[in-house]
């Protein structure tokens, strides 16, 4: 009876220590995304009130590529940059000095109005928008889903071509 109730005695233990030391084994580590990556993109229309917030004003351009959003605006001392974004968080990655427009800019809506104007006329997917001279040319999706190029009246939002 001593060596069955020894027995016994040693399996129980044994099993208890198995448990233990298996319910103290760390569960193997999965790949988490940072949380960065895994969030969508800024809209520009979101990137450019980041950039107003940050003191850059006249914002000429924005332009998503990947990862990176490229811009060219005047800085807080009136200096003109091309700054390179983080598509995710709108962090300026890299700032350089850039050059003025060939001409003044023509008054009218800001890009940001213009953004808003596009947004709320059912395009989206917006992944470009530039000041050019007497005209903005945008690079977007219509309401269907199609890529369209469109050039814009600066003073209105009107869409003048495709």
């Amino acid at each position: 009876m001593n060596a069955t109730r020894l027995i016994t005695t040693a399996l129980i233990s044994s099993a208890l220590l198995a448990g233990l030391a298996w319910a103290q084994t760390p569960a193997p580590q999965t790949m988490q995304p940072s949380a960065a990556s895994a969030a969508a993109p800024l809209t520009l229309a979101q990137l450019h009130a980041r950039l107003q917030a940050a003191g850059y004003r006249q914002v000429q351009e924005l332009e998503q590529e990947r990862e990176r959003v490229e811009a060219k605006a005047q800085d807080r001392e009136g200096r003109w940059v091309k700054l390179e974004l983080d598509a995710h968080t709108g962090a300026v990655l890299q700032s350089k000095p850039g050059s003025a427009p060939r001409e003044a800019q023509a008054s009218g809506l800001d890009l940001g109005q213009l953004l808003s104007q596009l947004e709320g006329a059912g395009y989206r997917a917006i992944r470009k928008i530039e000041r050019e001279r007497d005209r903005v040319e945008v690079r977007a999706e219509d309401a269907q889903g199609r890529r369209v190029k469109l050039a814009l009246d600066p003073q209105t939002g009107a869409v003048r071509s495709r």
